[in-house]
């Protein structure tokens, strides 16, 4: 027996060195015109949000889309997001689009794990639109807070719609935003279904009544392409809502 010894230790040392070589080789991947009373709208929902910018891939979220909205473990929540009415407690407090920011973001959503929104406005600093329906692309945008290819639901779950390539409701929207006729929003919006900017109650810092900013109807009768975003324009001095959108 002892002499098999000289041949038996060689052998185990190939046989761990090639074992080895396998694993150090390996990688691991483990009105159309009009005005009206203005009533009671309510939020939004969703759940936490990572920034996708340097977000680990593995296999589970290489199909996923770009802004898909994902947990701490890279793992795919929802790739929707999420549009709520939010009635203004008064006129004053909308005084320009970073104040607007402001309010959505100090009203998100409870229990639906919303942490960021903007306010859907358009002015001086934000823009969806230069030329009529984006004709060049979304390039046209200025921090335009909807996404491109994006469904986009009510609070309540209900789908409102899905933006196109370039990141507007071209064709209208399926569901109305809010649950009430008599509450109408400012957005900035031109009439016509373009999404270039219209009157803004001179960039929002207007309450005045000889003032005008464009508005849309936020309730279930209005959904037609203009009617939610640009359907008339209002005076300044009255205590509207706006539209908050959840933001990655």
């Amino acid at each position: 027996m002892r002499s098999l010894l000289p041949w038996v230790a060689p052998l185990v040392s190939i046989a761990l060195a090639g074992a080895c070589g396998r694993f150090d080789g390996e990688t691991g991947a483990p009105p159309d015109g009009g005005t009206g009373a203005v009533g009671e709208a309510g939020p939004a929902d969703g759940p936490a949000v990572v920034d996708d910018a340097g977000a680990a891939k593995d296999s589970s979220t290489e199909d996923a889309p770009a802004d898909a909205f994902v947990s701490n473990d890279a793992t795919p929540l929802r790739t929707y997001r999420y549009i709520w009415v939010l009635p203004l407690p008064t006129r004053a407090a909308l005084s320009s689009i970073a104040a607007g920011d402001s309010l959505c973001g100090a009203n998100l959503p409870p229990g639906l794990g919303v942490t960021k929104a903007q306010a859907r406005l358009v002015g001086s600093t934000r823009r969806a639109c230069q030329s009529g329906g984006c004709s060049t692309g979304a390039a046209e945008h200025v921090d335009w807070p909807l996404g491109a290819a994006t469904e986009y639901r009510r609070t309540d779950g209900l789908v409102v719609g899905t933006t196109n390539e370039k990141g507007i409701f071209a064709g209208g929207v399926s569901a109305s935003i809010g649950n009430s006729n008599t509450v109408y929003a400012f957005t900035g919006l031109a009439n016509g279904n373009t999404w270039m900017t219209g009157d803004t109650c001179n960039d929002w810092s207007s309450t005045a009544a000889t003032d005008f900013g464009q508005a849309g109807y936020t309730g279930p009768t209005y959904v037609a392409p203009s009617q939610p975003f640009g359907a008339f324009v209002w005076e300044c001095n009255q205590t509207a809502a706006i539209y908050c959108v959840e933001t990655p």
